[in-house]
């Protein structure tokens, strides 16, 4: 396989997507295809620029005019963070007759003008207001994002630049970059650094400077026509004691009130939380200034402060070569300033000149220090895609060292409520989290409600309660009232509170976690605490640690869709949280695509700036909850907290209890789940305890414990926990649970008989079966084998029974198949006789007779085959077709759901994929390939769709085929295979390469060429039975 551009690849995902309502797949292809044919030609980059507000921005576009190779890199999620993300979505006119087309598109797109409310806004564009013309945030992020790609610039999201590699000339030869997936390495000529203020190069060359004042932006409603530029707010410490005040864009009552405050040192966490505790007063104190905003409700704020810097770099202090910067100073912005920024970024580019050598590296240069650096790079593969990254050990870095006693790491759903109850315990905490806003998915992902979760537990109501009550006091609305409790709950306690870090790297001693590395606005440093408590969501510092993991089924790794909100006013419908693909957010490219795609789908008025990633790593654990743990509904004596759900997978799951009807979407067991202290424990590293998604559990486990009331109630006790184990002073693993149980249980907030471990009676389950009760066939199926079975088969033996045949057949026993394979041929007769409709809509029915016959069929591929069972599933094979197209819902929320806008006839051939691969045979080649040949079954690869969120099912259902025809022995299956080895979606390249090497023996890795040679020396394919556990 040929080496691929760095995210190049995820621009071609891209062109199948919509990036504007009039922009479609063909002209978005013809945009990327230059971008392709260079991407084979370029060993490194030419240009990094650090940071992609206006000047990273420009910049990046005059480079690749002059036909310089740039990639530009940002730590936030999204490019134009100047505007953006300190959300001054206005500009003064002034010099408006200076702009050409190009400008006026990126920063007034025509088809933002469907989600304008506003109808007193004048031209250009229905954008203007008096003399300021007034910007949509989501625009400007779109258009930014587009415009870079289109143009053949490389984007980095989610990714600080924390150091510059030098040859020992001095002059540039790559950049460090930390991210959530490690620290590395890109190899470059040239390096401009144009982050906000410059503050990477203040930093890096010691250069002195003084933060003097910061700004900050609200946005606001319900407020009454407004001509003021400016309000008076006493009291505040603002700075003049005022405010000022600028229409909106979305809709007559939408204003923006910007206030600014002296700052007190040069600390960005200090800087921004203040803000924010300054947010709750200007909203509360508003509506007394002005009769205007007599009822205005503060929804939404900045993401990041604006920045007053006094201080002139000397640049004669910057030692390295190549090395280039440009500084923002604007404040305010008008037309003419934004030209005078484009005008200074070509005068910056046209002193570089592109060279055709690439420099060693010798040395490298971080905040702090400088180091001798003989690394060789090894280019990161991502199952079988190249990146330009190479991984880069930290420890030949001297970084400065932080102690504490409680380290916190993600301030999120479960990390917040983490840092609160250790703190309220006086243990000394240190919580490190990336964004700004504290929360995570339920904040800055916009979550703000409950699915399910236990949400009459007593903390959730509490809880919930006490920010109501923020919410009335303050007039902050949305996901304000919540940030704003967390925040303040923390520091009232005295947590220290670290905003806008990454978490990059660990380190191990003897198997105990000894530091974590965390990367903050460039600075690199090292946090040491007596324990640590993983709260990423993602188990971050249990990977970098060392410890063992999983993510997503253990097949494929398949996770559920994720999902990104788009920031709702006034919405008429509910179709601001849609589902847009499946990523594995672990993996660099994922990551990258996701984002990608989140800001070609996303509202022209914003969304929120998180990913809503459902499910991540799963760490492993002492003990590793199970679905048979849920199913049994086991109590253990060191139950620490619950959760309620129903089975939310948000993926149709080929799971074994799923094809089997047993767990559905949407399935219920109507119990609580019990949480025991050892699945929060990793299994090998100590110091570290485990909270919210990643603790130790299996991958349908997790869909009944990932709810955000769940893991903010866990998040509470592992803090609690964590407060036990460093008073007691002793190892996570010899912790006593018992105190803070009996605490819980005197605060109610667990119920006394969780800790009471019971038994299963085994005996009356299959006494229930053998009278015909179907509700505990699933029971008995998540038995141990060696402990049921002989039950079932004395059973059975006495009183055959369609349920004890069908439990039989879970376990792999045939005694009882003759008895399902009547039941099936009764039940198709019944479907051929009725029809299964082309506008069949899944929702999941385990009653419907479509579902029954699924239900057998699967049951007969889990126990060996018979003739019979062979004949009856060849046949309904051959009577099987896709059934028609894709059938989209009428529901506004599920028309967003992807997992759920299948062709008619989709699990049924899930289902027959499931029989076929256990029980495979030449004699069903035949017809699966005319079933493959199907017009709508075929073809999903990524790039072939213009509509691309909706090409992973059809992609999966494609590759299921594909698995069950090559285990038949058919060629088609893995030509099938070998074309998903260049798929976009990390999963099926990872799921085709495993599935070709099982059936053939041998690995040509992740090259087309090499698995067709393979295959060509191959003479025959013989068939090749799954041999696959259960998975609970």
């Amino acid at each position: 396989m040929k080496r691929r551009e760095f995210l190049n690849i995820g621009l071609l995902t891209l062109g199948g997507v919509l990036v504007g309502r009039n922009f479609a797949f063909a002209d978005a292809l013809t945009e990327t295809q230059e971008v392709f044919r260079k991407a084979d030609l370029v060993s490194s980059y030419d240009m990094i620029i650090n940071g992609a507000g206006l000047c990273g921005f420009f910049i990046a576009l005059e480079a690749v005019k002059k036909g310089l190779k740039v990639l530009i890199v940002d730590k936030r999620t999204s490019p134009g963070f100047d505007i953006a993300a300190k959300r001054k979505l206005w500009l003064s006119a002034e010099g408006l007759e200076e702009w050409d087309k190009s400008l006026l598109d990126l920063f007034f797109p025509t088809d933002e003008q469907e989600e304008s409310l506003n109808n007193t806004l004048e031209s250009p564009r229905k954008s203007r207001s008096g003399n300021e013309l007034l910007l949509f945030a989501g625009s400007i992020k779109k258009g930014m994002l587009r415009s870079l790609l289109v143009n053949q610039v490389d984007v980095l999201l989610m990714n600080d630049v924390c150091g510059i590699l030098t040859n020992d000339r001095s002059e540039t030869s790559g950049v460090l970059v930390a991210s959530k997936h490690g620290v590395f390495s890109i190899p470059c000529r040239s390096f401009v650094d144009a982050t906000d203020g410059v503050l990477f190069t203040r930093e890096l060359f010691a250069q002195k400077y003084q933060i003097r004042e910061a700004g900050f932006v609200l946005e606001m409603d319900s407020v009454h026509k407004n001509s003021l530029g400016k309000l008076h707010l006493s009291g505040l410490n603002l700075l003049n004691d005022t405010v000022s005040v600028h229409a909106g864009k979305k809709d007559k009552d939408q204003y923006f009130v910007e206030y600014r405050f002296a700052t007190e040192d040069n600390d960005l966490s200090h800087i921004e939380q203040r803000a924010r505790l300054l947010s709750a007063m200007v909203s509360k104190q508003i509506r007394e200034a002005d009769p205007a905003f007599s009822k205005a409700r503060t929804r939404y704020a900045a993401l990041e402060c604006s920045l007053s810097i006094e201080g002139e770099i000397d640049s004669r202090k910057i030692g390295i070569k190549n090395y280039y910067y440009m500084e923002n100073s604007s404040d305010f912005y008008t037309c003419k300033t934004v030209c005078g920024i484009k005008e200074q970024a070509k005068s910056l580019v046209e002193k570089i000149e592109k060279s055709p050598d690439m420099n060693s590296v010798s040395q490298v240069y971080y905040i702090g220090g400088k180091a001798e650096c003989n690394v060789v790079p090894e280019c990161y593969k991502e199952n079988g895609f190249m990146t330009p990254l190479s991984p880069f050990p930290v420890d030949i870095l001297k970084l400065d060292k932080h102690k504490t006693v409680l380290l916190v790491a993600g301030a999120g759903t479960a990390g917040a409520m983490a840092a609160l109850s250790a703190s309220q315990k006086q243990i000394q905490t240190v919580v490190v989290e990336y964004f700004n806003e504290l929360g995570g998915t339920k904040t800055v992902a916009g979550v703000n409600g409950y699915y399910r979760g236990y949400q009459e537990h007593k903390f959730i109501k509490e809880l919930e309660q006490k920010i109501k009550t923020v919410a009335a006091e303050t007039n902050l609305v949305t996901t304000l009232p919540r940030s704003y409790y967390y925040l303040q709950s923390l520091l009232e306690h005295k947590c220290k509170i670290i905003n806008g870090a990454i978490l990059c790297a660990a380190e191990v001693d003897k198997a105990k976690l000894k530091s974590v590395t965390v990367c903050q606005n460039g600075r690199l440093y090292k946090i040491l605490a007596e324990l640590t408590i993983d709260a990423t969501g993602d188990g971050d510092v249990a990977y970098f640690a060392g410890e063992n993991y999983s993510v997503g089924d253990s097949r494929m790794g398949i996770t559920q869709n994720y999902s990104h909100w788009d920031i709702p006013f006034k919405p008429k419908i509910k179709d601001y949280n849609r589902d847009y693909d499946i990523i594995n957010n672990c993996e660099i490219l994922e990551t990258q695509r996701g984002l990608y795609l989140s800001h070609y789908e996303s509202h022209f008025y914003d969304f929120y700036p998180m990913l809503a990633i459902r499910e991540s790593r799963r760490i492993n654990a002492v003990y590793n909850l199970s679905t048979r743990d849920i199913i049994s509904d086991t109590c253990y004596e060191d139950t620490i907290a619950q959760a309620r759900s129903d089975y939310d997978p948000h993926y149709f799951s080929s799971s074994e209890s799923s094809r089997c009807g047993f767990m559905l979407p949407h399935f219920d067991n109507m119990s609580m789940v019990n949480i025991p202290y050892r699945s929060i424990v990793p299994r090998k590293i100590d110091g570290l305890l485990l909270s919210g998604k990643s603790i130790g559990q299996s991958y349908k486990a997790l869909q009944f414990t990932r709810m955000s009331a769940d893991i903010t109630v866990l998040g509470y006790v592992t803090g609690m926990l964590a407060a036990q184990i460093l008073k007691k002073k002793c190892n996570v693993r010899e912790l006593d649970v018992t105190p803070v149980q009996k605490e819980l249980i005197a605060s109610s907030y667990l119920p006394a008989d969780a800790t009471v471990a019971r038994k299963v009676d085994l005996q009356d389950i299959v006494d229930k079966l053998s009278t015909g009760d179907e509700t505990v066939l699933f029971k008995c199926c998540m038995q141990e084998k060696k402990q049921i079975l002989p039950l079932l088969q004395a059973a059975f033996e006495k009183r055959p029974e369609i349920f004890l045949a069908k439990a039989l057949a879970w376990f792999g026993d045939t005694s009882g198949s003759n008895y399902i394979i009547d039941e099936l041929k009764t039940l198709y007769r019944q479907e051929q006789q009725e029809g299964h409709a082309s506008s069949y809509f899944e929702k999941y029915d385990d009653k419907l007779l479509y579902w029954q016959i699924n239900k057998d069929i699967a049951l007969l591929g889990m126990m060996p085959a018979t003739e019979d069972g062979n004949e009856m599933i060849n046949y309904i094979l051959e009577e099987t077709k896709s059934g028609g197209e894709m059938v989209v819902s009428d529901d506004a929320y599920t028309k967003g759901r992807i997992d759920l806008q299948l062709i008619p006839y989709y699990n049924r051939i899930v289902n027959l994929c499931f029989y076929l691969e256990r029980n495979p045979d030449v004699k069903f080649i035949e017809n699966l390939e005319k079933l493959m040949d199907d017009p709508n079954i075929k073809g999903y690869k990524t790039s072939e769709y213009n509509q691309t969120r909706w090409r992973i099912y059809g992609a999966n259902l494609e590759l299921l085929l594909a698995v069950a025809a090559i285990r038949c022995g058919s060629m088609k299956g893995t030509e099938c295979l070998i074309s998903y080895l260049e798929d976009i979606h990390s999963n099926f390249r990872y799921f085709s390469r495993n599935e070709l090497c099982s059936v053939y023996g041998k690995d040509g890795g992740y090259d087309r060429a090499a698995w067709r040679k393979l295959v060509k020396d191959k003479k025959s394919l013989k068939v090749s039975p799954l041999k696959k556990s259960i998975e609970v």
